[in-house]
């Protein structure tokens, strides 16, 4: 245990001092980050207007604050990507990864860690120029922002399993893009992204509860937001736990099958 405390501390070290190299390209990766949410936000303002000044039960005031908190969330939640494992095994870079004495998984946390950390910093002066430019209200009391701290790191944990686990089908092809399109396109959909999912017709909100985009993106920042009743937040806990749960069961699994079968190509 010990060992593995000083390789995280050794690696958040080195992953942060990277990133420090590239300060101007994470700064501008966040401006990118947010040029998303800020269209949605100004359609779905527009259409609260166009309404008498609210959607929903979304005014532009609240519909601002959504978006300024999914802007944060979709930073918080980044993790490794498909791309990622396709291209280390279709150039046999996973070989090399597999003669380690730890399974990658522990320098793919570390280094997702400190760009969450690193990042976060960035992030802070758009969300404040957000803030100011679509008088969004944070009113929600601070008890619910320690449990939106807790719900955001467990979303990020979710976002984090489920891709790792859906990487393993890189082992059987080394073309993943049709499968991370379909999953993006799923959270769109289904995580808050496209609207906020109370405006969402009730079929499409159900089907939104039962997978996980819904527990990565829209529940902390429904929480966040003050929306949720006590019995949501308790089952929103319960929901994002069990998908902790079955993704990392999954992952293990998936894991162990598909380096049995393990090929390198490439060089």
């Amino acid at each position: 245990m010990s060992s593995l405390v000083k390789f995280y501390n050794a690696q958040l070290r080195v992953e942060v001092a990277l990133k420090m190299q590239y300060r101007v390209a994470t700064l501008l990766n966040m401006l990118q980050m947010a040029v998303e949410p800020v269209i949605y936000m100004v359609v779905w303002r527009t259409v609260a207007l166009a309404q008498g000044g609210a959607v929903g039960d979304f005014t532009p005031s609240a519909l601002a604050t959504y978006y300024i908190i999914f802007t944060f969330m979709r930073q918080f939640v980044a993790a490794t990507g498909l791309w990622l494992f396709e291209w280390r095994i279709r150039e046999g870079h996973m070989s090399t990864l597999l003669l380690r004495p730890l399974h990658p998984i522990h320098a793919d946390i570390a280094e997702n860690i400190s760009y969450k950390l690193f990042s976060s910093l960035a992030l802070v002066p758009v969300l404040l120029v957000m803030a100011l430019a679509f008088e969004a209200q944070f009113t929600a009391p601070w008890w619910l922002w320690l449990l939106f701290a807790l719900a955001a790191c467990l979303g990020a944990a979710i976002r984090f399993i489920a891709q790792y686990a859906l990487a393993m089908i890189g082992f059987w092809t080394t073309r993943l893009d049709a499968i991370w399109q379909m999953y993006s396109i799923a959270q769109t959909f289904f995580g808050g992204t496209l609207a906020p999912l109370a405006l969402l017709p009730a079929p499409l909100l159900f089907i939104a509860s039962l997978l996980p985009f819904r527990w990565i993106l829209a529940f902390p920042i429904e929480l966040a937001m003050g929306r949720l009743s006590s019995e949501v937040i308790l089952g929103g806990f319960v929901a994002q736990m069990l998908w902790i749960i079955g993704l990392t069961l999954l992952m293990i699994v998936g894991w162990r099958v598909a380096v049995e079968r393990y090929g390198a190509v490439g060089g």
